[in-house]
């Protein structure tokens, strides 16, 4: 079940590149905000070393391929990043499914409410997680 909850997240994730690298150009002009977008959101993951293919335990043969992927899914927004885990929860059968069991601890939980609209619930990251979390180095029990 694993393998085939990895490979629809890899059609998920290939289907919004080309969505998003069609976007890129409009009229034959490049458009230097989403470009400058994908940029930062590249250099963000790489500096903060994040990798959402290894967190979900898919093993790159490139170093940082991964990254540079998880970049350009940080440069479509928080709204994108919602609905990919609402697609691979469904993927998987639901809340039990192997991708919500390795992204709720991370990122908390995408729940629809009664609007329609979607609220996200914070997870607890570390023992820091007070509202206003120590700034002196101590950690909040």
């Amino acid at each position: 079940m694993a393998q085939f909850v990895s490979l629809i997240f890899m059609a998920i994730i290939v289907e919004g590149l080309i969505t998003y690298i069609k976007e890129l150009i409009v009229g034959g002009k490049p458009q230097w905000q989403m470009i400058v977008g994908i940029v930062l959101g590249i250099t963000v993951a790489m500096v903060y070393n994040v990798d959402i293919f290894a967190i979900l335990g898919i093993a790159a043969a490139v170093p940082y391929v991964g990254a540079i992927l998880t970049g350009i899914l940080i440069s479509r927004g928080s709204n994108y990043i919602f609905d990919l885990i609402k697609a691979l929860q469904g993927a998987g059968g639901g809340s039990t499914n192997i991708v919500a069991q390795a992204l709720t601890p991370l990122i908390g939980t995408v729940e629809q409410i009664a609007d329609g609209t979607q609220q996200a619930t914070a997870a607890a990251v570390n023992n820091n997680t007070a509202p206003n979390p120590p700034t002196d180095g101590t950690v909040v029990q």
